[in-house]
């Protein structure tokens, strides 16, 4: 334990907020520093520069959120073929570039040539292609046990607290559908290995299964969901209600927060001996602490970690969001089932049209989440909430983007090329929804808000992504006997990974010694993540079940307040 002991976490995001949960449960006096504001108090169309808390609600908890995208032969290759290149060409070509390679800063240019030159190596030489595989092997096994910790402490939030069912939507369990066979094989594999599937469907045995009546217009008539659809093991829930929880939770427990722009981290301050002493914010002030987590993401300052780490090695990808509700939301809904369940369609690439010209769409994996609440009236609401996209904006205050201040105005043609991009993003995964739920709502009247139950939010959220697909992570020690540790800012997936990266910071620092070199520290880190990744290895498909009913119950526990179950 180390009780009353200081520790200061930079971001607010869901791993800032699950980190300082653990902190408080090893008794520390943490304080939160964040740049974003408060969400409970912020306006409507605040930008939070947060991944969290920017766009819209549903989050999934799988074994492979996030994992790594170079070009890994045997599953990336057959899951995203295209994916090498998609990073070499714009999206009005079908792949992610917000913009023209040339127009990025030279910063970004240097990281997509970089990334091309990794998928390179990886193809020629079996050495390279054989660390690669490792680190795809540890992403995964760090998400499993991630999962397992999910499953946990979403029971104990419930125990807790059993009326937070009623904004949770949670799902137990997520549906995956695959418009090519050839993914569907190799998915279905790889998932099985890992114990993660309960049943799998080819599109002919899917198109009359009971749960999937919804999808069952696409497949006929759309000809969609070519390959099958797999029923497996994994959460999907509303992450503004965790955080809701979590804020008031953090408080109650005297958690200081210092929220906004004024607090945002701009120096870290070093001693002689190169420790860390604090670090200044935009207002000036300083900040002490014998323990600093830094969970910055994709919205970390350039230049703001020193020597190698001067350059963050992340950069953005833009996501976008839909909201289908009233009666159209209501049929998709009662297609799904009994238990209608959290669904991730992986759709290729296909026709578009937007502006009157034609276009090849990227390609539009969605994450859908249905959600049934009961209003105070007795009236039922639905919401089918939809997100995805792919669109890469560049390092951080991100050149593909308009949302983020910029130190200096960009130029209207910039802007306009910006939103023609972020269009043709929004372009590509609506076709995949419209063929999916086989909807006659056009592109266009979804843009024009002309339909009454579709909206497309006008606000994304921007990931992490980095360079060679690894996490960001920086041991230093402070002057205080403690350490700075910076981790995160992967790949897309955070929140799966949070409850992992928070375990790992809270073991590692009751294993530290003091007295040990940066190097041993470093050492160490990898050592307590190494163990938490074996762990996972004795999950298996009997583990997963016994995990559900736990976690059912603690969600049924509030059955008599007609609460509807996911």
């Amino acid at each position: 334990m180390k009780t009353k002991e200081s520790i200061l976490i930079v971001g607010s995001g869901i791993t800032a907020l699950v980190s300082a949960l653990k902190a408080l449960e090893q008794g520390m006096a943490v304080t939160i520093l964040s740049k974003s504001p408060c969400t409970r108090t912020a306006a409507v169309d605040q930008v939070f520069q947060s991944s969290t808390h920017d766009g819209s609600f549903n989050r999934y908890i799988t074994s492979t959120e996030g994992h790594p995208y170079l070009d890994l032969d045997g599953y990336v290759t057959q899951m995203y073929p295209d994916i090498a290149i998609d990073f070499e060409t714009t999206i009005a070509q079908g792949g992610m570039l917000a913009l023209p390679l040339e127009e990025f800063s030279p910063q970004t240019q240097c990281f997509l040539q970089k990334r091309k030159a990794l998928n390179q190596s990886i193809r020629n030489n079996p050495q390279d292609w054989l660390a690669y595989e490792r680190l795809f092997i540890e992403y995964v096994a760090e998400n499993v046990y991630s999962m397992k910790l999910w499953y946990e402490q979403l029971a104990q939030f419930l125990d807790e607290k059993p009326e937070l069912a009623q904004e949770l939507s949670l799902s137990i369990g997520i549906h995956r559908f695959y418009d090519e066979k050839s993914l569907f094989e190799s998915a279905r594999k790889t998932l099985s290995g890992q114990g993660m599937i309960k049943a799998s469907f080819y599109n002919d045995e899917a198109v009359n299964h009971p749960e999937f009546a919804a999808y069952r217009s696409g497949i006929e008539k759309q000809s969609f969901i070519k390959g099958g659809a797999l029923i497996m093991h994994g959460l999907a829930f509303n992450i503004k209600a965790v955080v809701g929880f979590l804020l008031e939770k953090l408080e109650k427990a005297g958690v200081r927060f210092l929220l906004g722009p004024d607090h945002e981290v701009t120096t870290i301050r070093y001693d002689s001996s190169h420790q860390v002493e604090g670090v200044i914010t935009r207002d000036g002030k300083v900040h002490e602490a014998k323990y600093f987590l830094f969970h910055g993401g994709a919205y970390m300052q350039t230049g703001l970690l020193p020597g190698d780490f001067a350059h963050p090695p992340v950069c953005g990808m833009k996501g976008f969001w839909a909201h289908i509700t009233g009666k159209t939301a209501e049929k998709i809904i009662s297609g799904m089932g009994l238990s209608p369940k959290a669904c991730k369609i992986h759709g290729g690439k296909m026709p578009i049209t937007v502006d009157g010209q034609e276009y090849v769409s990227q390609v539009a994996d969605l994450n859908v989440q249905p959600v049934i609440l009961t209003k105070p009236n007795g009236e039922t609401e639905y919401t089918v909430c939809i997100g995805s996209g792919y669109l890469f904006v560049g390092t951080y205050p991100f050149e593909g983007d308009t949302d983020v201040p910029k130190s200096s105005a960009q130029s209207q043609e910039r802007i306009n090329a910006i939103r023609k991009a972020e269009k043709l993003a929004i372009a590509g995964f609506w076709e995949v929804v419209r063929r999916v739920y086989d909807l006659e709502v056009s592109f266009e009247a979804c843009l024009a808000r002309s339909h009454p139950d579709v909206k497309i939010l006008e606000k994304g959220c921007i990931r992490s992504w980095s360079v060679d697909d690894r996490e960001l992570r920086l041991v230093q020690k402070t002057r205080q006997g403690g350490v700075m540790l910076v981790h995160g800012g992967g790949n897309t997936g955070s929140t799966t990974k949070s409850m992992f990266e928070s375990v790992v910071a809270m073991n590692f620092i009751n294993q530290l010694d003091a007295t040990h070199s940066v190097g041993e520290l470093a050492k160490l880190y990898e050592n307590v993540r190494k163990s938490l990744r074996t762990q996972a290895a004795g999950l298996n498909s009997e583990s997963w079940v016994t995990l559900e009913e736990i976690l059912r119950s603690a969600r049924d526990q509030v059955s008599e307040l007609s609460i509807p179950h996911c």
